[in-house]
C-alpha cells in the first residue's frame, strides 16, 4: 500500500525534473499532471513515458542484523513494487558495509558522521546498468533511490557518493521516500 501511494509523488517528481524543462529553442511550458497522465495513457504501459526518463531504480540496503530483526527491507520491497509497476529496471546498486544503530537514536551530527562509511557501490550492478542503459555514454545516468524516511539527508548523500565513486558516467540521483522527519 505504501508503494502504491508513492506513485503520484513519482509522477510529480518526473514531471518537475524533465517534462517541464524546455527543449532547445523552446519556451518553458507548464504541463499539468493531467497532461503527463494523457501522454502516459497513450502507450501500452500506463507509465511508459515517465519510465523512459529513468535508467534505474534502487534502494537503501539494510544490514543483515536489521533484516533479521525486521524480516524484510521496506525500501527494497517498495523499490521492487515500483520497478514492476512503473517499468523501470531495478538494480541492487548499493552494498551495506556494516551494521549501525538506528539513525533515529542519533543526533544530526552523529547521523552525518556515521552514514559516510555505511555503503559502497555494487560495481557489478553499476557496470550492468551502464552497459544496459538506453542513454548515450555522454549523458547522465538517471537513478531513483528509494528510502523509507528522509531526515538529515546523510543516508542519501552516502548512497549517492558510493554510486558516483564507481560510475564511469555522470549520475543524477533522485530520492523518493515515504516520509520526511
Amino acid at each position: 500500500m505504501l508503494a502504491e501511494m508513492l506513485v503520484p509523488s513519482f509522477l510529480r517528481l518526473t514531471e518537475e525534473q524533465w517534462l517541464q524543462r524546455p527543449q532547445r529553442g523552446e519556451a518553458r511550458t507548464h504541463h499539468g499532471l493531467h497532461r503527463l497522465k494523457a501522454w502516459m495513457d497513450s502507450f501500452w504501459h500506463p507509465y511508459a513515458e515517465a519510465a523512459r526518463r529513468w535508467d534505474a531504480i534502487t534502494y537503501v540496503p539494510v544490514s543483515r542484523e536489521r533484516a533479521q530483526e525486521r524480516g524484510f527491507n521496506q525500501a527494497q520491497q517498495v523499490a521492487g513494487f515500483l520497478s514492476d509497476k512503473l517499468g523501470i529496471p531495478g538494480y541492487d546498486l548499493l552494498i551495506r558495509d556494516r551494521h549501525a544503530e538506528k539513525m533515529s537514536f542519533k543526533t544530526r551530527a552523529e547521523r552525518q558522521r556515521d552514514s559516510r562509511t555505511l555503503f559502497t557501490g555494487n560495481e557489478g550492478q553499476i557496470r550492468r546498468l551502464e552497459n544496459q542503459s538506453h542513454m548515450s555514454s555522454r549523458e547522465s545516468l538517471r537513478i531513483l533511490l528509494i528510502d523509507d524516511i528522509y531526515t538529515t539527508g546523510s543516508t542519501a548523500e552516502a548512497c549517492a557518493s558510493a554510486i558516483i565513486q564507481l560510475a564511469s558516467r555522470p549520475v543524477q540521483l533522485y530520492i523518493l521516500t515515504w516520509a520526511r522527519s
